[in-house]
């Protein structure tokens, strides 16, 4: 029986277009940059990427982030708090997008 090799599964919408986005804008960026810049919704964006994450196009780090807090008598003070940056990978660099 002969040896037969599988065509990878194509990219989704949504993916390309975070593809794209990352393609387009060198570096890390967080998801909520990501899902503003693509239109995509915020609470789904994590989705995009870590499916992109298994399938080696994006890599991620933890980074620390400065925010600002309220407490509860509601006074804000900055804080650090971490969050995950996603960057693209040689695959997903060299990704050719069909228009």
């Amino acid at each position: 029986m002969a040896d037969t090799v599988k065509e990878p599964r194509q990219l989704t919408e949504k993916s390309v277009m975070v593809v794209a986005f990352l393609q387009e804008n060198e570096g890390a960026h967080f998801g909520d940059e990501i899902a503003a810049a693509t239109g995509l919704n915020p609470k789904g964006i994590h989705g995009v990427l870590n499916a992109l994450w298994k399938r080696e196009f994006v890599s991620k780090e933890k980074v620390l982030r400065d925010i600002i807090v309220t407490d509860a008598e509601g006074n804000e003070k900055p804080a650090e708090k971490e969050y995950t940056a996603y960057s693209l990978t040689d695959l997903g660099m060299d990704y050719v997008i069909e228009a």
